[in-house]
């Protein structure tokens, strides 16, 4: 849900780790700031700290700041940041940010949280936030917190299924999981569930429409093993931009081990532009093996394509 944030200060230290000033001039040419009007390119990284969650004292006198300023702070009130994920973002009329991380309390190099003394702002937890729209930014402006939810489709491939000779079972439990993994996080998703025949085209069009509608993430049940109806891996693999291997390989050695049968599998996993696509077998039994493995590094993949390292 969107909510308004107000923003109080807009801070600056030259020397990472020193006490913050209000921006009031700032050049060369390409970052101008005037007054407490702060501009941002879209190279800056700010840090956003928020009242009550921050020891903030009052900045020191007014001063000139030089280009190579390494830390922007920004006080914000009215959000709970501790609910803020990466790929949030906060909107204003003229500059828009796009969460990073978010980390925890800062501490200097003995592990203490330093005395509250001088003019200085103490992180104790802080919103890492890259400008995605460069702009403008002063005390007063209200950002907009737009929590960023990820739109996954399920996809169920079976002849017999489609034509309602036996009832879907893979699909559902896909959902379940996912839907679990995800409130753990409190991310908002939107979940689509469809099933088609085995065919080729009908496939294709499915993964269209999907990246049309900018999906996260798609994944298939069924069609992932050698007979002339097991289609999928063939469909999706040619399409796939980034092929991300060892998700399958891990989990074929893992449970091949036990059961030799499960090495026949031919599932992939990867990426179709900036969507996250994987290819389970069509059983529950393996819908649990695959999904415990897959959810382990599902956040940090797509993190990753965003060119975010999350720890």
């Amino acid at each position: 849900m969107a909510k308004n944030i107000q923003v109080l200060s807009v801070n600056v230290s030259s020397v990472q780790g020193m006490p913050v000033k209000q921006a009031t001039q700032f050049h060369p040419d390409s970052d101008k700031v005037s007054g407490n009007e702060s501009v941002y390119s879209i190279h800056h990284v700010l840090r956003l700290l928020e009242r009550g969650r921050s020891h903030f004292m009052a900045p020191v006198s007014e001063g000139v700041l030089m280009p190579d300023a390494v830390e922007w702070d920004i006080l914000i009130e009215g959000n709970d940041h501790t609910h803020a994920l990466p790929l949030d973002r906060f909107s204003g009329e003229h500059i828009e940010m796009e969460v990073m991380k978010i980390a925890g309390r800062s501490h200097d190099a003995k592990g203490v949280i330093p005395e509250e003394t001088g003019n200085t702002t103490i992180p104790v937890e802080v919103i890492y936030a890259r400008v995605t729209k460069p702009g403008m930014l002063k005390p007063g402006d209200t950002l907009v917190y737009i929590p960023r939810g990820f739109r996954i489709e399920l996809v169920t491939l079976s002849d017999r299924a489609f034509r309602g000779e036996y009832e879907d079972l893979s699909g559902p439990r896909v959902e379940e999981l996912i839907t679990k993994h995800f409130s753990k996080s409190a991310r908002n998703i939107r979940l689509k569930k469809t099933i088609i025949p085995d065919d080729e085209n009908l496939l294709k069009q499915l993964i269209g429409s999907s990246l049309n509608n900018s999906a996260d993430i798609l994944i298939t049940t069924g069609g992932t093993g050698v007979g002339k109806r097991d289609i999928t891996v063939d469909t999706i693999r040619p399409l796939l931009t980034k092929e991300v291997p060892g998700i399958m390989e891990m989990i074929r050695v893992k449970y091949g081990s036990q059961k030799p049968q499960a090495l026949l599998s031919r599932s992939v996993a990867g990426f179709i532009d900036n969507m996250l696509v994987y290819t389970l077998p069509g059983s529950v039994k393996a819908v649990n093996e695959y999904m415990e493995e897959i959810l382990k590094t599902i956040d940090h993949l797509i993190y990753m394509r965003y060119g975010l390292d999350v720890h």
